[in-house]
């Protein structure tokens, strides 16, 4: 029979199993946490809370095995010792003694038994004991839970290590549940940016499908910056940053193979990891240094074992990139180098279609061309080869005659006015290879290039240029310059779709000339066929006329005999002889037009002599002013310094007769007469210019036809007859309105001035 206990012994089993039912209790919480808490950190504070609150121990603290498996990293701390986890911490970069990773049992040490750096933060933190509880998942350590308690040794300790077993067992549970899920969500993050980037492969653009690419990983691998390169035949070439700042990295838009971590990449078509920047070498990888950057991964894109560009990614964290992140950023790597090749040759061949749809509107243009706009024809071939080759500016230039001069014809993209740019054609090395032969060049930076008319030229903006003949038939009518930023190299089937657009621009001009010269040679023939019909048409009425006079005259002669004898018969009465003055008028007129028609008819041939036109004229007009009892004044501008005029002087007085009569038809109530002799270039001018009502505009081209009379008498030739006397004498009429506002009209007769004497100035 078990004897009694006595009363110590029943108040220290009354406490140890009060104090046994609190640890349950707090591991029953606990436990209850960890089931429904949905933050490790939140359940962390809570349990060190529970442990402090059981133990009545100074200070918890909670450290897990980072990724290395060497070092423990301070997850949560709660107590009285203000930061003596983080103190901890600080000196834990190797885990000396109770904190070694590899001790897999719960022990309580002493301040004596820390090392000289453990044990001053202990001291200071006023921890004599230490409770450390290694965090199991299996045989695996994931960390240490460390309990500091005030009291000096380890009795009063060692009273709560069961219970912190038990709940380094809870804690080591919820924070490989806590990894596990991580290792999910990562898991998910990566399939789903698999997706994002399957997605992202179907962009047709390359740079905006390494963009968006690019901020996905950076966004799933916690990354602070990236970058994305694309290859440009031994250089990459920089098409994405962010992370840092622009100007960090002035000189890094364009870097070498074998230069830092996405050169080195490339060169070995492997990604690469990098703790430091600088180890990676180069300009690019010392500037993410100097903008914070720590690790930092080149990933290459790869189609077929071929990089076509890479990324980097960088963290400005310590934590290292895993092998599983690399061998992740390598199978990504080689599907965006497919996506990349992809849409590469997607702009290719959508290149292709736009430069046939260029050549297509090019030959559309030529074709539907109005001829004779030359200027128009190469505005729109410049915008065409411009669009051709994603260009913003083009212009064209045509050679002198004498092959020495370029002249500006046609610009588009640029406010130039290029008709006023004109330059020797061997002054400019690509002008000059164009022109003399047929060959195609340029240059990154015409401003820049000593052998450019460019360089020398007031406000020549930086431009690269492209210069190709516009020739056709191996004959250079000039040069079509294509302009674009500075640098810009040119692909060779570039500048071949320049030369065959510039060609058949060149076709287009000589077949938009060979127009204009048939549309001439047409208008030249209609104008010979019209003559020829006039002269027909004149012959014809010449010989009818000639009839006509002929049998007229005859019988004129018998009346004017008889109106002789009759005036000269006394016996008549004044009614007889006002008869017979009647018929001998009409006679009379009847006999001017028979003279008319034979003149008209039987056209003289003129003898030339050189003779002074004042006299004829003031002659010939008083002669026609002679009988006229109508009030007209007569104006005298006769040059007295005009020079002989090689003319018949019959032929032209009879023609300003038919001029002044007509003026004085005109003006049947009286006016103003102008009479002028002038000297205009190689002509000698006579001008008569009357105040009559005027001739209508639609009539003017009329008023010289044989016949043709607005007048209800007259045979309507002697303006015919003026333009004749004028035609055979090899000079011009003119019929216009008369200067002033008097009106009227002003009729100007033009001779040739004799061999001998040449061109007088107008006076």
């Amino acid at each position: 029979m078990t004897p009694p206990l006595s009363p110590p012994d029943l108040a220290r089993l009354t406490e140890a199993l009060a104090h046994r039912n609190d640890e349950l209790a707090a591991l029953d919480a606990i436990g209850t946490l960890a089931a429904r808490s949905p933050d490790l950190r939140d359940f962390l504070e809570d349990a060190c809370r529970i442990v402090q609150e059981t133990t009545r121990c100074a200070a918890t603290a909670i450290f897990v095995v980072d990724e290395s498996g060497r070092t423990l990293v301070l997850l949560q701390e709660r107590g009285n010792a203000p930061d003596l986890g983080a103190r901890i911490a600080r000196v834990l970069e190797e885990p000396p003694g109770a904190f070694s990773v590899s001790r897999d049992t719960a022990d309580v040490v002493e301040l004596t038994a820390f090392p000289p750096q453990l044990r001053a933060a202990l001291e200071e933190a006023r921890v004599p004991t230490l409770a450390r509880v290694p965090l199991l998942v299996g045989s695996r350590i994931v960390g240490i839970l460390a309990v500091g308690f005030h009291e000096p040794g380890a009795d009063g300790a060692e009273r709560h290590l069961q219970f912190l077993r038990a709940v380094g067992a809870l804690v080591a549970a919820v924070i490989a549940s806590d990894r596990h899920l991580d290792d999910l969500r990562r898991r998910v993050s990566e399939l789903t940016l698999l997706n994002d980037v399957a997605v992202a492969s179907a962009q047709l653009d390359p740079v905006y499908l390494l963009d968006g690419a690019l901020r996905r990983l950076a966004e799933v691998f916690g990354c602070s910056m990236g970058a994305a390169f694309l290859r440009e035949g031994d250089r990459l070439a920089n098409v994405s940053l962010f992370g840092v700042r622009p100007e960090a990295v002035p000189d890094a838009r364009s870097i070498p193979f074998g230069s830092g971590p996405c050169g080195i990449a490339v060169v070995r078509r492997e990604v690469v990891a990098f703790a430091d920047p600088e180890a990676a070498g180069g300009l690019f990888a010392r500037n993410m240094r100097g903008e914070g950057i720590r690790g930092v991964a080149g990933v290459p894109l790869l189609t077929k074992g071929e990089p076509v560009g890479g990324l980097v990614l960088g963290r400005r964290s310590d934590h290292p990139f895993t092998p599983e992140e690399l061998r992740f950023l390598r199978a990504l790597g080689a599907q965006l180098g497919v996506a990349v090749e992809n849409s590469r040759l997607y702009a290719a061949a959508r290149r292709q279609v736009a430069h046939l749809e260029s050549v297509r509107a090019l030959a559309l243009r030529i074709f539907v061309h109005p001829p004779g706009d030359e200027g128009a024809l190469l505005e729109a071939g410049c915008r065409e080869i411009a669009r051709a080759l994603d260009a913003p500016a083009a212009a064209a230039f045509l050679v002198s005659d004498d092959g020495q001069t370029l002249r500006g014809r046609a610009v588009h993209g640029m406010e130039v006015d290029v008709a006023r740019v004109a330059f020797p054609v061997d002054a400019d090395r690509l002008a000059a290879d164009a022109i003399r032969r047929g060959a195609a060049g340029q240059t990154p930076d015409g401003s820049r290039d000593a052998e450019s008319a460019m360089r020398g030229a007031a406000r020549a903006p930086p431009m690269a240029l492209l210069a190709v003949p516009l020739s056709a038939r191996d004959v250079a009518r000039g040069v079509v310059y294509v302009g674009d930023r500075p640098g810009r190299v040119f692909e060779e089937q570039e500048v071949a779709l320049a030369r065959a657009m510039a060609a058949a621009l060149a076709v287009g001009l000589e077949n938009a000339g060979l127009a204009v010269d048939l549309d001439r040679s047409h208008a030249e023939l209609e104008r010979a066929q019209a003559a020829l019909l006039q002269r027909e048409r004149l012959a014809a009425l010449g010989a009818l006329s000639a009839a006509v006079a002929h049998e007229v005259r005859n019988p004129l002669g018998v009346v004017f005999n008889a109106v002789g004898m009759l005036r000269r018969h006394r016996a008549m009465d004044e009614e007889a002889r006002a008869l017979v003055d009647m018929v001998g008028e009409e006679a009379e007129r009847l006999n001017r037009i028979v003279t008319d028609l034979l003149g008209f008819a039987r056209p003289p041939s003129p003898t030339l002599r050189p003779t002074s036109l004042g006299p004829i004229v003031e002659e010939a007009v008083r002669a026609a002013l002679a009988g006229k009892h109508l009030p007209i004044e007569v104006s005298w501008e006769l040059s007295r310094d005009l020079p002989p005029v090689a003319v018949d002087a019959g032929l032209v007085r009879q023609a300003v007769i038919n001029l002044a009569l007509n003026a004085v038809q005109a003006m049947g109530r009286g006016g103003r007469l102008r009479v002028r002799t002038t000297g205009d270039g190689p002509y000698a001018t006579i001008e008569v210019i009357d105040t009559g009502p005027g001739i209508p505009a639609e009539l003017r081209d009329q008023i010289f036809q044989p016949f043709f009379t607005t007048k209800s008498s007259g045979t309507g030739l002697g303006l015919a007859i003026v333009k004749h006397v004028v035609a055979v004498h090899g000079g011009e009429v003119e019929a216009s309105p008369g200067p002033g506002p008097d009106g009227g009209t002003r009729f100007a007769l033009r001779f040739p001035f004799a061999p001998d004497t040449g061109p007088r100035p107008s006076r």
